[in-house]
């Protein structure tokens, strides 16, 4: 047992410099490995968890006051899939909110913060020591995309009459928590609602709150109850779908953090097949020693695979260990995004399957890596021959018709395949992924409004809720480019459920096409339906299916399917002339105003205001409330690139300091006599790092195309998962070229970089050693 630890120290001490490069980027893999599992595993439950601690309802509806009564609870009690209902009065608003650096109009509902019942309760995650009668306990998600602090004031404008409120604490909850469910939950102290409700009376709503045990059931019959009996619904939702909504972009990050560190594991593993390999090839003689001193072939091995074994041990802790630096980081990153307070723990499952896996493929790849240590002859393994290897002098010099630094650097790429071949597919993943994240980042970064037309429905420059038909007099206004009537909360029964409708009178002017196969609707026998109703029916284009409203049956024509990341899919599309078959009654109150680059939206609504203000009942200003989306989104995808591109430059130095630091060992005697001819240390650097010329080149371009080729296809499968089936994203080639040269020129300067240590290395202890 003594000479094979032996053995092992030798190998340790041999293979010290090496170990450590693999082992460095083993601990980044685990580290952002561990970070990524640690959240996969982990944010869905806690937010179950606190689903649940919360008593959250299932369901929930929120409806005009007055057109509230108690039979309505009543009549939902009944239901047979409810177990219990509960009610709590609030305030809707549409009132401008400072996020960020910008200001958006956002849907808010202001509860009496003694109104805390049995469910849907609330945590208040802090509170400040101030005591006032009138202040405001805002949500997480507003108060930390906020500029505000503790006892500073909450202050908003609505109907001409200003607000303000200090802001005297923060509550978590899980019904609304972001702006992902379309509305906001406020909290005031009861004087204050008192004095907002005497000037906003009209604006009192009811949010019926129900726990079920089929929420998706409870959520459809309770919407046919409300629908049949002609109640406004202002705001609904269900567990499920709320859910996906609020994690949808958290979840898309974890992925591409997974995967991305599962690459960097991948370059690990090749590192050290790679290095085993080499180290064989260079230790042949003493291999043919120590087998005919008598060691077999399974303590060489057992020796030369354990210290890559020990090393993968114990970097894999280390790395586990440090991802709990990084996790409350993305943690709090997303709760950026989501509202939701995470707070991160230790996950001894998702570790050890970190550690688990890093040990069982290190091991396959060193154990296949050795395994032509059994075919070793003492005798021509000591005297450096390799059975079945016929060494070929490619590029003799004095046959070249080309310059010699040329020629000899095309001998060094033929005379190191192995380092050529691992080079090559390394600058492959690499490319890959930075073509990845170079995508992600021209289209969140550069132009936002691709990434948000892939998660959001139709948005305008501005919103207006009127009271009267102006969309003649609006379409007349300086600025306006066109002017369509736009409604979202229309509602049809399909199936005996309630579906969400979008209605609009002409389809043809819309901002984001949401119709991924097909067509919009265009005539009033036309509808497009959403991507779940789509599968859970396997309807199909040109079908006939019959949906109602008010008792009133008609047959529609399937002319498209349309996405709704909010909707869960579970939407339609009709005309206005459409829906009006079903409601004859309806008249359309929502314009949506579409403007030119001549005006802003700020600049248009205060001119609406001035010449329409009679007629406006609400405005909402898209711009501003789409520019403090892109931004959260733009931070939050900026920090993931940031840190992708730290970690491919630092693999793309590691990898070559492996690869040069083997062939100068494998060629010291090689360098020293072309040094003694009178070579320049700048000549046999060019000529080294020119030997990686061919597989840089070969391994980039390859990168390019595939991604070029694949990542389109890549990102829809990525956001299908959330339900997104229409990618608004372009992929331009200029990218890709642009990190194709990036990659090059990188992999260039760090070779030259790394290869200046031939400098250090005198013409006699080259020749010597």
């Amino acid at each position: 047992m003594n000479h094979i630890l032996t053995l092992t120290k030798n190998s340790f001490k041999k293979n010290l410099k090496t170990l450590l490069s693999f082992s460095i980027i083993l601990l980044l893999s685990s580290m952002l490995f561990s970070s990524a599992l640690t959240i996969k595993n982990n944010f869905s439950k806690e937010y179950d968890k606190s689903f649940n601690e919360l008593n959250t309802a299932n369901t929930f509806f929120t409806i005009p006051k007055i057109e509230y009564n108690s039979n309505i609870l009543e009549n939902i009690k009944n239901i047979d899939c409810v177990n219990d209902v509960a009610t709590r009065k609030g305030i809707k608003l549409t009132i401008p909110v400072k996020m960020q650096d910008t200001t958006q109009d956002q849907e808010t509902i202001f509860y009496d913060l003694a109104d805390n019942g049995k469910i849907s309760k609330y945590d208040v995650v802090e509170r400040s020591s101030s005591h006032q009668s009138n202040y405001i306990y805002l949500s997480n998600y507003t108060y930390i995309n906020s500029t505000l602090k503790l006892n500073e004031n909450f202050t908003f404008k609505y109907a001409d009459k200003n607000y303000s409120f200090p802001v005297t604490g923060i509550i978590h909850e899980i019904q609304y928590g972001n702006y992902s469910s379309e509305i906001l939950g406020q909290f005031l102290s009861s004087s204050a609602y008192n004095q907002l409700l005497k000037n906003n009376e009209t604006k009192e709503v009811v949010t019926i709150l129900v726990k079920s045990v089929d929420s998706y059931k409870a959520y459809q019959k309770i919407s046919k109850l409300l629908n049949d009996q002609q109640i406004t619904i202002l705001n609904r939702n269900y567990d499920e779908q709320s859910k996906n909504s609020r994690l949808a972009i958290p979840n898309i990050l974890v992925t591409i953090l997974s995967v991305f560190s599962f690459v960097i594991l991948i370059i690990s593993l090749l590192v050290s097949k790679f290095k085993i390999e080499n180290s064989i090839d260079e230790d042949m003689s003493n291999l043919g020693v120590l087998k005919a001193l008598g060691y077999t072939s399974k303590e060489i091995m057992f020796a030369s695979v354990l210290p890559y074994i020990l090393s993968t041990l114990l970097f894999s802790i280390i790395g586990v260990s440090l991802s709990y630096l990084i996790t409350p980081i993305l943690a709090n990153i997303i709760e950026i995004q989501t509202g939701f307070i995470w707070q991160v723990k230790v996950d001894f499952f998702s570790n050890s399957i970190v550690i688990i896996v890093n040990i069982l493929l290190v091991t396959i790849f060193t154990v296949f890596a050795i395994r032509k240590i059994k075919r070793l002859n003492p005798i021509n393994a000591i005297r450096g021959i390799e059975e079945n290897k016929v060494v070929k002098n490619h590029f003799e010099i004095d046959k070249t018709k080309v310059g010699i630094g040329f020629n000899l650097a095309l001998k060094n790429y033929s005379n190191s395949k192995s380092q050529n071949r691992l080079l090559g597919i390394v600058l492959f993943f690499i490319t890959f992924v930075a073509s990845f994240v170079g995508i992600l980042f021209y289209n969140v970064n550069l132009y936002p409004k691709n990434f948000v037309d892939t998660l959001v429905e139709e948005y305008p420059n501005v919103a207006m809720l009127t009271s009267s038909d102006i969309k003649v007099a609006t379409s007349k206004m300086n600025g306006v480019k066109s002017v369509i009537y736009y409604d979202e909360n229309g509602s049809v029964t399909y199936k005996d459920n309630l579906i969400k409708v979008f209605v609009a009178d002409d389809f043809k002017n819309i901002q984001n096409d949401i119709c991924y196969e097909g067509k919009n609707p265009q005539s009033e026998n036309e509808i497009a339906i959403g991507s779940k109703i789509k599968e859970q029916y396997n309807l199909k284009l040109n079908d006939y299916l019959e949906i109602s409203k008010n008792e009133n049956y008609k047959k529609y024509k399937v002319v498209g399917f349309i996405q709704s990341v909010n909707n869960s899919g579970e939407v339609f599309e009709l005309t206005l002339a459409g829906y009006k078959k079903l409601d004859v009654t309806y008249s359309p109150r929502t314009l949506y105003v579409y403007l030119n680059n001549r005006v802003s939206a700020e600049e248009f609504i205060k001119e609406a205001e001035h010449n329409l203000g009679e007629n406006i009942v609400t405005t909402i200003n898209y711009d501003k409330s789409m520019e403090a989306a892109m931004d959260m989104y733009i931070s939050l995808v900026s920090i993931i690139c940031v840190v992708i591109l730290v970690i491919t430059i630092l693999l793309i130095y590691l990898i070559l300091y492996v690869l040069i630091s083997s062939i100068i060992t494998k060629k010291r005697q090689e360098l020293g006599i072309l040094k003694s001819l009178g070579y320049q240390n700048r000549q046999l650097i060019l000529e080294l790092v020119g030997g990686f010329l061919p597989s840089t080149i070969v391994g980039t371009v390859c990168g390019l195309l595939i991604s070029k080729l694949s990542i389109p296809s890549i990102y829809k499968f990525l956001f299908k998962a959330v339900g997104a089936y229409k990618i608004s994203f372009n992929y331009p080639i200029t990218i890709f070229l642009i990190v194709t040269v990036l990659v090059m020129t990188s992999t260039f300067l760090i070779a030259s970089l790394i290869a200046k240590k031939i400098k250090r290395i005198s013409v006699y202890s080259l020749i010597k050693e």
